[in-house]
């Protein structure tokens, strides 16, 4: 079996290096900007049955509906396209096609937040906030903003954990760097019933920033995605990964295992949409 990867940058690069770990099968590459790779992208849709596709995000509507119109099964990075009805579109045209449409949201793919949703539904009812930071140097982009770009992660991961849509949405889309030529920096406020949750996302921060905070009546748990620990009330704990996020992610999108994947991508794309269009 063949595999193709649409898109050959940053993200492309990872993709390329970890579906090398899962399979053991030729990946044919197409990145319309390096002529060290395939020509045409019909020598993907033409000879591969499982597509991932790496490209800007303004690309990603025109791309897939190719593939899935060649009877491609596609992976696609997130977030799929920033429009609700472009996004069940491509999701109706694979089911015609009899082909899987698979959005890469990965961290609902990652060990610990499957951790993370374990504590907090046994304790569920003495959850109070939480607080998700997402925050670096880089790297920067300018087909998307920090919304779509770093946000999603954390809503996909609140909705895989809570099982439930907000009740109140509130974005606030900014620029910390003034040259930045989208809005690098966000943060976004929800009420699920009883539970506060705020998210606070950044391109342009100057340090490394992934501690995620539940606060509960009783004890407070802390994951902190960057030192891949859990604490709850101080003690710390450290979990052995079977597999990385995106291995997981490949497996379950290479063994057409979709549960919560189209879910997630409609919940995500109406929150991220809710009060306006990204800047």
């Amino acid at each position: 079996m063949k595999y193709g990867l649409v898109g050959y940058g940053y993200w492309g690069k990872i993709i390329f290096n970890t579906l090398n770990k899962v399979v053991n099968d030729d990946i044919i590459i197409y990145d319309v900007n390096n002529p060290a790779y395939s020509k045409n992208i019909s020598d993907i849709y033409d000879n591969c049955d499982y597509v991932f596709v790496a490209t800007p995000l303004s690309t990603h509507f025109q791309t897939v509906e190719l593939l899935l119109n060649n009877y491609c099964n596609v992976f696609c990075e997130k977030p799929l396209t920033s429009d609700i009805n472009q996004n069940k579109y491509l999701y109706d045209l694979a089911k015609k096609n009899n082909v899987s449409l698979f959005i890469d949201w990965v961290y609902i793919y990652n060990e610990y937040v499957w951790q993370l949703k374990n504590i907090i539904a046994a304790d569920i009812d003495n959850l109070v906030s939480i607080t998700m930071n997402r925050n670096n140097k880089g790297p920067i982009r300018t087909d998307t903003n920090a919304r779509y770009d770093l946000a999603c992660h954390d809503v996909s991961i609140i909705n895989f954990i809570l099982e439930k849509e907000p009740t109140s949405i509130k974005w606030i889309d900014y620029k910390r760097n003034n040259s930045s030529i989208t809005s690098d920096s966000c943060i976004g406020l929800f009420k699920y019933d009883n539970v506060f949750a705020q998210i606070n996302c950044s391109w342009e921060y100057p340090v490394k920033d992934r501690t995620c905070i539940f606060e509960f009546k009783n004890k407070t748990v802390v994951w902190d995605d960057k030192n891949k620990t859990i604490t709850i009330n101080g003690v710390m704990h450290a979990f052995k990964e079977n597999y990385s996020p995106l291995e997981n992610s490949i497996l379950k999108f290479i063994t057409n295992d979709l549960k919560y994947n189209e879910e997630t991508t409609n919940i995500c794309n109406k929150i991220l949409n809710y009060d306006c269009q990204f800047q």
